[in-house]
């Protein structure tokens, strides 16, 4: 560029003058579109992280899929132009958030780990609220010693690592997935389970026993944070209550940031129930269907494990199933169990397998019935 100013200083040759200037006009133009246009590039990454950093899939490809952008060219470029890796900024980001959160906030770890969009433990205690009855059930249906064992040691291990997770809501809707369990299996066996619970509750650490007592506390910081997301979620479903904002977390985010409606101190994630964000993406047909479907299902179910004719494989996968889905409908109660993918899979697999059973049930039903008497 000082070699061509130079050479425009010192030209004599009117035409190679002017074509000397406007050149070197272009390319100033050229360079000033070029910052612009990295500025642009920058501040654009910077405002998915500052929107997305609570999300736990926010990563390199999340944003590359947003702006159209292969990951690779993307990561190469952001290190071109600000000399950081853009996975380094988006944990800087969010350990400065969390820096915030703690500070401020006055927020458990635990809180601030799941706002700042790190992988919650909440999610690893929903999986085995859909496990653990479905392990017992494998258990008391084996024939053979190491199904038994394998059955038990897996039962067993999720029961300890879900005490470690300290989620309230999976434990409650573990409570109620052994009551149904119980209740379907052998009802002369409740006040067994009565008072296995009690010796359960005698054994807990104070840790998990302390935390057991808050679940009620409206004046706990996570269960208070709550209210302004069902208060947001309900405003919206009065404004629209048949069709709802669209599927997925982000269609919903989005039309209650539109509408003003979420006045809470962290950013709306989702409802942080189940029936209320379903309700919101799918409308009101979409949650009656949802709800409508399971409680089929469950019925269904005990219908199948009532009768005699029920092979006791087939009767304890039925079993098992619909317990560790109704137990997840009561832990959806107080957290969206579809938040993670993952979760949602197993959740229709859990679902699957149950109706599963309660075909084959129907179809050694109409076998024993179709099945000539021998005089």
């Amino acid at each position: 560029m000082s070699d061509r100013i130079d050479y425009i200083l010192y030209c004599r040759d009117p035409a190679v003058l002017r074509r000397q200037f406007y050149e070197t006009l272009e390319q100033i133009i050229t360079l000033g579109k070029s910052s612009e246009n990295t500025t642009d590039f920058v501040d654009e990454i910077a405002a998915i992280v500052e929107r997305e950093y609570a999300n736990p899939d926010l990563s390199v490809s999340f944003i590359a899929d947003m702006m159209q952008q292969n990951p690779r060219t993307l990561s190469a470029k952001f290190i071109k132009k600000t000399g950081n890796g853009l996975l380094d900024y988006i944990h800087k980001v969010r350990i400065e958030k969390a820096k915030e959160l703690l500070t401020v906030g006055g927020k458990s770890v635990q809180e601030v780990t799941y706002l700042t969009g790190y992988e919650n433990p909440n999610t690893f205690a929903e999986v085995l609220l859909l496990l653990i009855p479905v392990a017992i059930a494998y258990m008391l249906c084996s024939k053979g010693w190491l199904g038994h064992f394998l059955g038990f040691f897996s039962a067993a291990v999720g029961c300890v690592a879900m005490a470690m997770t300290y989620s309230r809501a999976s434990w409650v809707g573990l409570a109620f997935a052994a009551v149904v369990f119980v209740v379907l299996w052998n009802r002369k066996l409740i006040p067994f389970g009565i008072l296995a619970a009690l010796v359960v509750l005698a054994i807990l650490p104070d840790t998990v026993f302390n935390r057991i007592l808050t679940i009620f506390n409206t004046s706990d910081t996570s269960t208070n944070s709550r209210f302004p997301l069902y208060q947001a979620a309900g405003e919206f479903l009065q404004q629209r209550p048949v069709l709802g904002a669209g599927l997925g977390s982000d269609a919903v985010r989005q039309a209650i940031g539109d509408l003003n409606l979420f006045h809470g101190k962290d950013h709306f994630v989702h409802c942080h129930n189940i029936y209320l964000q379903v309700w919101c993406e799918t409308g009101l047909v979409g949650v009656i269907s949802f709800v409508g479907g399971i409680l089929w299902t469950f019925k269904k179910g005990c219908r199948a494990v009532a009768r005699a004719t029920c092979d006791p494989v087939v009767r304890m996968t039925i079993l098992g199933g619909a317990a560790a889905l109704m137990g997840t409908m009561v832990c959806g109660l107080a957290d969206y169990i579809w938040n993670y993918p993952r979760v949602m899979l197993i959740f229709w697999f859990v679902c699957a397998l149950t109706l599963a059973g309660i075909r084959l049930a129907a179809r050694q039903d109409g076998e024993e019935t179709s099945a000539p008497v021998s005089e």
